[in-house]
């Protein structure tokens, strides 16, 4: 009995500490840095117990990523809602008019790509850093498809929109309106995440200024993934628009 109070007291103090909107941030947040942390480690793991040749060894790091990145994502959300996906956008989702959705993802992709790629290409001649390109830059077009337009699109959107902004829904009253549009607490959150998680990007020696580019892009990208998920309640609107807005931006890479 002693120890049954004391695990229902625990959970009761958990749940009050959620109430809390700076704290169900802040576990949001750690939650979503936890899964990063993990994958890494997975990957070193992989890394030491299967012997292979570099390019093998980067099909399946790569490949692995995504599958974990998506695995661990689920076992999370698992843990905190209570044995059950319900909330986090495993649903097909209402009134999802994905042939809109496809358009303004790529057109937004587009623009956002010719934007920020002129304004990095601007501030580098005026501050020159050094620094490389973009890894993905060196794809081919199979590895592009695979990797950035499906994988990453998927398992980044099942761990922004998915893990932290299901998580942090209770929040949505909490926001603002932005040319008539309700961009809530949860959509911020989670599109700040997003943005900041590819800030590593600088650890691969990518030039400061194209960086600073991709950060914006994925804000922009954030804003309209979080919004399409939070107005349809499904994921699957938020990875096409996601998928959508790769693929206009690999196409104006290409043409420059």
């Amino acid at each position: 009995m002693w120890c049954y109070s004391v695990r229902l007291t625990t959970v009761d103090t958990g749940m009050r500490l959620f109430k809390n909107p700076v704290m169900r941030m802040v576990f949001a947040i750690v939650m979503g840095l936890i899964v990063i942390e993990a994958v890494g480690h997975i990957e070193q793991l992989i890394t030491t117990m299967i012997p292979g040749d570099a390019t093998m060894m980067s099909w399946i790091l790569r490949l692995s990523r995504s599958i974990f990145t998506v695995a661990l994502c689920i076992v999370m959300i698992l843990i905190v809602n209570r044995g059950t996906l319900t909330g986090y956008g495993f649903t097909p989702g209402e009134n999802v008019k994905y042939g809109k959705i496809i358009l303004w993802g790529f057109i937004i992709g587009v623009v956002t790509m010719v934007v920020t790629g002129i304004a990095a290409t601007v501030l580098n001649s005026i501050f020159p850093i050094k620094g490389g390109e973009h890894f993905a830059s060196k794809y081919s077009i199979w590895e592009t498809i695979l990797y950035v337009w499906l994988l990453a699109s998927i398992s980044e959107e099942v761990l922004t929109r998915g893990l932290i902004q299901g998580f942090l829904a209770p929040l949505k009253k909490y926001g603002f309106k932005v040319i008539g549009k309700y961009i809530s607490l949860p959509i911020l959150t989670s599109t700040f995440f997003f943005s900041a998680i590819h800030l590593m990007l600088l650890t691969t020696g990518m030039n400061a200024c194209m960086v600073g580019a991709v950060v914006i892009s994925c804000f922009v990208l954030g804003i309209v993934a979080g919004y399409v998920r939070e107005r349809s309640g499904s994921l699957i609107p938020a990875i096409i628009v996601h998928l959508v807005f790769n693929v206009g931006g690999t196409a104006m890479g290409l043409l420059g």
